[in-house]
């Protein structure tokens, strides 16, 4: 019921492949936001060809896609919609608000046609797929027409809100509709990065470091130059800590045998501690062996075998 004669024999030779044709725009103002229009829907079961023939996806204006198609209803993907030639060229794109799709005119309809002799504004909105769906596509046609009452936009944005689920698809109605906005979206704000200019200073620090060398034959002194980078978002910081040279002179095996008894005295200590041990002779340091058995610097009496 949504062709109109004139255009069967075009129509009927159509495939299911897309076309490549741009996609225009109604002319005039966009985002025009009209309201009181009657807003219908129609699919595979009940759209004919112009001659009766129902069950098709036969279209009186193929643009966008070669038959009638649901599509995705976006700005780019469409779904077809019908209405008066009087009203629109192939290609003019409309907005519905309730149901937030985007529709592109592809399809003629003698309902609607009746209905703009009448001064009532129609557009019929194409659901389903390709292939007859029965009476839960009927109903769910039912489910998101309005008779009077509806708004269209005309020639509208990228910028409207696209609610994804197809509406009718595997048996399934997706009939949830939105509140109708008085104003359009506003446009997305584009942000340009401005780019910010880092001036980082260097900073150069000179450090001499002066060793002297001093022979019996002649003095000699040698000056180092140590440059040190340094900048303002990276500080490293070098300490040097001096280290008292340690000399490890390996002990000669001893040649004196050690004291016994209380011949030995402890290491260390002055001669004169140990008078009380009336040792005869003056005090030397020898060699002798520790309680563990390992070579020690111990002071005791000389001669070792001295009477104390």
């Amino acid at each position: 019921m949504h062709l109109s004669n004139f255009f069967v024999a075009a129509a009927t030779l159509l495939s299911t492949t897309a076309f490549a044709a741009p996609t225009r725009r109604a002319t005039g103002p966009v985002d025009q936001i009209l309201n009181n229009w009657k807003i219908t829907a129609y699919g595979f079961d009940d759209n004919d060809d112009g001659n009766g023939h129902f069950g098709n996806n036969v279209i009186a204006h193929p643009y966008l896609h070669k038959v009638a198609t649901e599509d995705l209803g976006t700005f780019d993907r469409p779904s077809t919609f019908a209405a008066a030639e009087a009203l629109f060229n192939p290609g003019d794109k409309i907005y519905i608000p309730h149901l937030r799709k985007y529709y592109i005119y592809e399809d003629g309809c003698v309902e609607c046609v009746q209905d703009y002799s009448n001064g009532i504004k129609h557009v019929d909105l194409y659901i389903g797929e390709a292939k007859l769906q029965g009476s839960p596509l009927l109903d769910c046609e039912d489910a998101i027409t309005i008779l009077s009452g509806g708004t269209v936009v005309l020639n509208p944005s990228a910028n409207w809100p696209v609610n994804p689920p197809l509406i009718f698809v595997n048996g399934v109605c997706d009939s949830q509709t939105f509140p109708v906005p008085t104003a359009p979206p506003q446009p997305p704000v584009t942000t340009t990065p401005v780019k910010r200019s880092t001036t980082t200073s260097s900073t150069t620090t000179t450090t001499t470091t002066t060793t002297t060398t001093t022979s019996a034959a002649a003095k000699s002194t040698t000056t180092a130059v140590v440059k040190t980078s340094s900048t303002n978002t990276s500080t490293t910081t070098t300490t040097t800590t001096s280290v008292k040279a340690i000399t490890t002179v390996t002990a000669p095996k001893p040649t004196t045998t050690a004291a016994s008894g209380s011949n030995t005295v402890t290491n260390g200590l002055a001669c004169s501690t140990y008078g009380a041990l009336a040792c005869s002779n003056a005090c030397t340091c020898n060699y002798a062996t520790g309680p563990s058995g390992a070579f020690v610097l111990l002071w005791q009496c000389t001669p070792v075998n001295a009477s104390c």
